[in-house]
Order: structure tokens, then C-alpha cells, then sequence
């Protein structure tokens, strides 16, 4: 029963899953700029476009939903929902695949989430 005991209390002590995309409220795009780590500011781009467009559309957030969840919810009409998925899908590759991303792949995610993130309606 050992090995048992303690294969439980690794699941107990594991960290908890971040639900949607991140951690807490989104970024700011202006923070989200000075992350240095462009795979960190990539993930936290993704959740802040996400979870702006969500509210936009008076979804109430799950923590349970992942972000794949996430855009199934969405209306299939909703503007910019290709960029959408792209971002969210290079956001996982980068979260789960340990992929890198360039400046330059960064820039034009960055310029994808814009319209997004600033809009009156997303």
C-alpha cells in the first residue's frame, strides 16, 4: 500500500491546473509587452484576448474551461475568430509543445490580439 500512499499525496501536493490559459485576471497589453519571455507574453496574450472576447459576449468564465473549451462557447459569427484561434492554438503549442517563438511570430500574434484587446466589442 505504500507506493499507493504516495502516488496520492504527489496528486495532492501537484500543482493545480490554470483553467482557461492563465493564472488569475488577465494582463494589460502594455504589460504583456514587457515580458521578456516571448513565450510567457504569447500564453499571457492569448488569455487576455480570450477572456476579453468571452466577456464581450456575456460568457461567465469557467475555471474548469480550457481555452479550446473556451472558443467552442463562442458564437461561430464572432468577429476576428479566426485570429482568435490561430493565437490560442499558438499558445498551446508554445504552453505544451515547448515550442520557441520568434520576435517576429510575437509581432504579428501581438497585431492579431490588438483589434481584440482594444475594441469597444470584440
Amino acid at each position: 500500500l505504500k507506493p499507493q500512499a504516495q502516488d496520492a499525496a504527489r496528486r495532492v501536493n501537484a500543482p493545480k491546473s490554470k483553467g482557461l490559459v492563465g493564472d488569475g485576471p488577465p494582463k494589460a497589453l502594455s504589460a504583456i509587452l514587457a515580458i521578456r519571455d516571448r513565450r510567457e507574453a504569447l500564453i499571457q496574450l492569448a488569455h487576455a484576448a480570450l477572456t476579453r472576447v468571452i466577456q464581450n459576449n456575456g460568457l461567465l468564465e469557467q475555471p474548469s474551461w480550457t481555452a479550446r473549451e473556451a472558443l467552442r462557447r463562442l458564437p461561430k459569427t464572432q468577429s476576428h475568430m479566426e485570429p482568435l484561434r490561430d493565437l490560442v492554438l499558438a499558445s498551446e503549442r508554445v504552453q505544451f509543445g515547448d515550442r520557441d517563438v520568434t520576435e517576429e511570430e510575437f509581432d504579428t500574434y501581438v497585431a492579431m490580439a490588438t483589434p481584440l484587446l482594444t475594441g469597444a466589442r470584440a
